[in-house]
């Protein structure tokens, strides 16, 4: 099977429909694509759809939240994007990984996401969810599902955002679109699902955190099934959604069969209930979603007032978030989950002017919760944030790393305020855990251990995602007069996120510092894709010229090294960052390479670039 990944196509991993026996449903090569920006042209589009789906095509899309909002501003995104394909090709698990994986899968650099933002500060958040409150209070709403936008940098493709994450996220109907963007959904959410006569919609509402262990989840699980709360707001959202589904049901078949179910994901658990209902197998999607989009889980009760809540008070439009994502089969049924837990990938989405790097792309995810009198202004952010949680997974693959010296004549770790800091920063930017205060802590007491040793030691600090770490130490070799160095003439690439920070994603420095030391040298210098020099593959890079000490800039893709931060804090020393090339290099009057264990080393550079 050839996948022409310059057209759109779709893939799900759809573990409801398929019993588990062929998981993947691929469509690939639309006939023909179905989309509008205008909320007048979604009845069109979506009569179009029925069209289509009668003459025996599959339909793959999404619909927004504002599809059927005619009061909603004109979006700058589709309301509407669905493609028609011929044919659907379902695989097993060995069939999709043979056969279609090695064509989706030409990755490039490292997965890592950065800088998750939202676009309500805690005070603005506040201040609407009091807002709502007082709507509440004057009995036009008794719940309002208010949601934010968050925002990310991200590196690498994003079909490798889908196969990673959906490692933690495990969902009935995983969903990867190659579209008009490239969206991974890992809704858990099941909005509406039609097989021949039976509809069935499974509403989502009350989350709590996950435990430390089974015996600690068990116990949250209890205690959700147990809270009047949690059960009243999701008993709420399922009258709703028997009230919508009455409008088409046959008399007497609205049924409850499970209520207050807890689903466990990777970060949080959710309570959930299924509702069903018969209806004419005739009936058309349009009709359908006339009845019942959107799903009441994600705006509240009364729907109609509870919108017009929203549409004033949400700062921007929802687009695809808390929308609907799916397909129809040619012989008119469908399912349909509600878009959350959706990353959304626009093609062209980058910003300017960034941190340390520029070009940065911009990925997007909607969290929201739903909102009643009672609830607890925090409490509901904190519920947010978490939910935002699952994106950050694609980091917990690598651990943060710091490296430095115990010097025993000064009984102190050197430079130990600004190591702190970095792994600081870095954890903060990364989503990271860092009990720094522990840490300290245990610096402490590991001091005490070393005074008895008469060399100097080199500490390493291990960090990883969920913020347990490790301390370990070791004596220092002895540190060369000069080192012995040796250039790659493979580039790296200056903007890469990972660059600015210490991690252990480094396979590529470590392999060819490896091939330089079996050939005799102590270090291996790189230059980014413009040629300009950057670094070795332990220690930041220095030249002396008639202009004083030079480094490269942080902007070519050195990282933010901390003997070398140290030396632009020192008043004593002139250094300024300023990029040069390997012409430069071999022509500068002496050449350093620097670190926080070893210090400012001369360096001899190899006359010979090597392809390693």
């Amino acid at each position: 099977m050839n996948v022409n990944t310059t057209r759109p196509f779709a893939l799900f991993e759809n573990q409801s429909l398929s019993q588990g026996v062929f998981p993947f449903e691929f469509y690939s090569d639309p006939v023909q694509e179905i989309q509008t920006r205008h909320s007048a042209e979604v009845g069109g589009c979506l009569q179009k759809i029925q069209t289509l789906s009668t003459q025996g095509y599959f339909l793959v899309g999404y619909l927004a939240y504002e599809a059927f909002d005619k009061n909603s501003p004109p979006s700058d995104d589709p309301l509407i994007y669905f493609c028609a394909f011929r044919e659907r090709h379902s695989l097993t698990r060995q069939e999709f990984e043979k056969n279609v994986l090695p064509q989706l899968t030409d990755f490039h650099s490292p997965l890592v996401v950065s800088n998750f933002k939202v676009n309500e500060t805690f005070t603005s958040y506040k201040n609407k969810l009091l807002q709502i409150k007082e709507h509440q209070r004057q009995g036009e709403t008794y719940q309002v599902n208010f949601t934010m936008k968050s925002r990310f940098h991200w590196q690498g493709e994003p079909f490798q955002f889908f196969l990673e994450l959906k490692k933690y996220q495990k969902v009935s109907m995983a969903a990867f679109f190659h579209f008009d963007r490239d969206i991974c959904s890992y809704s858990p959410e099941l909005f509406i699902r039609k097989d021949h006569n039976i509809i069935t919609a499974k509403p989502m509402k009350g989350t709590a955190p996950r435990g430390q262990n089974r015996a600690a989840d068990e116990l949250i699980i209890s205690q959700m099934q147990s809270d009047k709360k949690t059960m009243s707001e999701n008993l709420m959202i399922v009258d709703l959604i028997r009230n919508d589904l009455g409008q088409v049901a046959l008399p007497g078949t609205v049924k409850v069969p499970h209520l207050f179910e807890v689903e466990t994901f990777a970060t949080l658990h959710q309570m959930t209930s299924t509702v069903q209902a018969h209806v004419d197998p005739g009936i058309d999607f349009e009709t359908l979603l006339h009845a019942l989009f959107p799903c009441g889980s994600i705006t509240g009760a009364p729907k109609k007032s509870t919108m017009k809540i929203i549409r004033d008070l949400e700062g921007e439009p929802r687009g695809l978030y808390t929308g609907a994502i799916g397909y129809i089969l040619p012989s008119g049924d469908f399912v349909f989950n509600v878009a959350i837990r959706t990353l959304i990938f626009r093609h062209s989405d980058t910003s300017l002017k960034s941190g340390l790097r520029s070009g940065l792309k911009i990925g997007e995810m909607g969290l929201g919760s739903g909102i009643v009198f009672g609830s607890d202004i925090k409490k509901e952010w904190d519920e947010c944030l978490l939910k935002g949680k699952f994106v950050g997974l694609v980091n917990s693959r690598y651990q943060l790393i710091e490296s430095f010296r115990f010097q025993t004549s000064t009984r102190t770790f050197l430079r130990l305020d600004l190591h702190l800091d970095r792994i600081s920063e870095s954890a903060a930017t990364l989503g990271f855990t860092c009990p720094i205060e522990k840490i300290k802590n245990d610096l402490l007491k590991l001091k005490e251990l070393l005074l008895n040793n008469s060399a100097d030691q080199k500490i390493r600090l291990l960090l990883s995602q969920s913020g347990e770490y490790t301390l370990t130490y070791h004596p220092l070799e002895p540190t060369p007069q000069e080192y012995q160095v040796l250039c790659c003439q493979k580039p790296i690439q200056k903007q890469s996120l990972l660059q600015q920070h210490k991690t252990t994603e480094r396979s590529f420095y470590d392999e060819c510092f490896a091939k330089a030391v079996a050939l005799g040298y102590d270090e291996i210098l790189f230059f980014n894709q413009d040629g300009n020099c950057v670094e070795g593959s332990r220690h930041n890079l220095i030249i002396k010229t008639d202009q004083g000490l030079i480094t490269p800039p942080i902007s070519d893709g050195a990282l933010p090294g901390v003997f070398r931060q140290s030396l632009f804090q020192d008043p004593s020393v002139s250094i300024h960052e300023q990029s040069f090339d390997w012409t430069e290099l071999i022509g500068a009057t002496e050449v350093y390479l620097c670190n926080s264990v070893r210090g400012m080393v001369r360096a001899k550079i190899s006359p010979t670039r090597m392809s390693l």
